[in-house]
């Protein structure tokens, strides 16, 4: 069940990116994750792209670094347990490559960041409903029961 929020100067993304970003971006956390590329498991994988105004953004306190240049920074919410540091890993390198690939061209390793934010259990809620790893992991048709299942869940215990 991820959760991303990507961060960009505003208006440094034609709509048709955005929108490849959307898709690619949220369907690779989703299989490193270990969910089924469904109807149910899309539904449950938001992504935002946050356009920053000029001005809204500052590296090393100087507003004038950010405006109109290409800078990602990725924030990618999962629950507690549900990515191993293997697939930590992973997902850093797979986001940078879709964004290197989609936007034509590597932004550099400072312009292009990626965190992992790890949403404890029960600490999930849809619905007016605390749902926990074991629950989000059937929504996804992970069994678990079964090795990957078993894994997850022992991992966010």
């Amino acid at each position: 069940m991820p959760l991303i929020h990507m961060h960009v100067p505003q208006g440094v993304l034609a709509e048709t990116i955005k929108r490849e970003l959307y898709e690619r971006v949220g369907s690779t956390v989703l299989e490193i994750e270990g969910g089924e590329d469904t109807p149910e498991s899309r539904s449950i994988t938001w992504m935002f792209i946050n356009e920053i105004p000029a001005g809204g953004w500052a590296i090393g306190a100087d507003p004038e670094a950010v405006n109109g240049k290409p800078k990602f920074l990725t924030v990618v919410s999962v629950p507690q347990g549900s990515l191993d540091e293997a697939r930590k890993k992973l997902v850093v390198q797979r986001v940078n490559e879709v964004i290197t690939d989609v936007i034509g061209g590597d932004v550099g390793p400072t312009n292009n960041w990626c965190m992992i934010n790890e949403i404890g259990e029960g600490n999930w809620g849809a619905g007016g409903e605390i749902y926990r790893l074991a629950d989000i992991a059937r929504f996804l048709g992970v069994d678990p029961d079964s090795e990957r299942g078993r894994e997850v869940v022992t991992a966010s215990a």
